[in-house]
């Protein structure tokens, strides 16, 4: 089983280096640059990555590494965003995590995660049409226009989803996550 953090982020790696963790090598760390070629994330299903990258195009690229057809790693994603108390460590990958976790906490997350089964979150073609709109910037109403479903079942899928992630509000972070969700199903 291989756990590993991916960041484009320097500091937060440097820091990772100097604890006791990392150094016993049980979890290895990578710079995002790093990863140029797509035989290094060779996975498996006992495989874990934490994926913490500021970003997009980057996160983009990593996310289309591991979310390969032939890849079933457990994906656990980092975000710069607010996302509820009540949401535990639990149920189908990817597990969405506030970037405000402490160390202890990720390793935590981690241990969870090594000892849950391989179980990846599954989106209907419904949900990822609506997700690609709100990605694109088309209001509810738009949507309902575009893609032929009920206002009400827009708002509802889009409920559906921020309520499975613990998210809050309608910020960009929520509407980047939507578009995360695209480039980890294969189908897109």
């Amino acid at each position: 089983m291989r756990q590993c953090i991916i960041s484009d982020n320097s500091f937060f790696l440097l820091a990772l280096q100097d604890d006791e963790v990392i150094q016993d090598g049980n979890v290895s760390t990578i710079h995002s640059w790093q990863l140029r070629s797509k035989c290094y994330l060779r996975t498996s299903i006992s495989d874990i990555f934490i994926v913490y990258i500021s970003d997009i195009v980057e996160r983009h690229r990593i996310l289309g590494l591991l979310a390969s057809s032939t890849s079933h790693c457990r994906i656990i994603l980092l975000y710069k965003m607010d996302v509820s108390s009540s949401y535990a460590f639990q149920g189908p990958f990817p597990w969405l995590v506030s970037e405000k976790i402490s160390f202890s906490e990720l390793y935590s997350c981690l241990y969870k995660a090594s000892k849950t089964i391989f179980d990846q979150r599954g989106f209907s073609e419904q949900e990822m049409i609506v997700f690609r709109y709100l990605c694109e910037g088309y209001s509810v109403s738009q949507i309902n226009k575009l893609a032929g479903l009920s206002e009400k079942h827009i708002y509802y899928l889009r409920q559906k989803t921020k309520k499975m992630f613990g998210l809050r509000g309608n910020s960009a972070a929520t509407i980047s996550f939507y578009l995360d969700i695209s480039k980890l199903n294969p189908r897109w």
